[in-house]
């Protein structure tokens, strides 16, 4: 169903958030839907509005977690797929700060990994082994990745 409407399941948890009176976690409101939260740790209040999870007295090591429905894989007209993510920043007043982002993709039958942008460097790995992709990245500033797929014959 997600070949056909572009919309993937996703799962996401931050962890070691910033101990802070108020902080909130902003989606794409067109590309990000259906968010639940499914957890949460050393966080007085949690909440979600709109494309937005708000956060009260964040404390020390805190962690939050959801699920959503994100638009994320667009056909290209080659017939490959790109899933695009981002763009992800962890942002304060006008300057941006250190975070690390990690990805785990498990790919339907008939989809196989091709490339990744960014290309792997310091600071970015990528892994793939079978249907599984796992990317980890360490920045400052903005990150966007784009996973190219390309269509195989399955077996049927």
């Amino acid at each position: 169903q997600s070949i056909r409407t572009g919309w993937v399941k996703l799962s996401q948890c931050h962890k070691n958030l910033d101990k802070f009176p108020r902080a909130e976690i902003v989606y794409n409101k067109h590309r990000v839907r259906k968010i639940k939260l499914t957890m949460h740790k050393n966080i007085e209040k949690v909440w979600v509005e709109g494309g937005r999870i708000q956060l009260e007295n964040v404390g020390a090591n805190a962690i939050v977690c959801m699920q959503a429905e994100s638009k994320a894989l667009r056909l290209q007209p080659d017939g490959s797929f790109i899933i695009q993510n981002g763009p992800f920043m962890r942002k304060f007043l006008d300057g941006y700060y250190p975070m690390r982002v990690s990805m785990d993709i498990l790919l339907p039958k008939g989809l196989s990994y091709s490339s990744v942008t960014p290309v792997e460097q310091k600071g970015f790995s990528i892994q793939q082994n079978g249907r599984n992709i796992h990317f980890d990245a360490w920045f400052e500033g903005r990150l966007v990745t784009r996973i190219k797929l390309k269509n195989i014959k399955v077996d049927k």
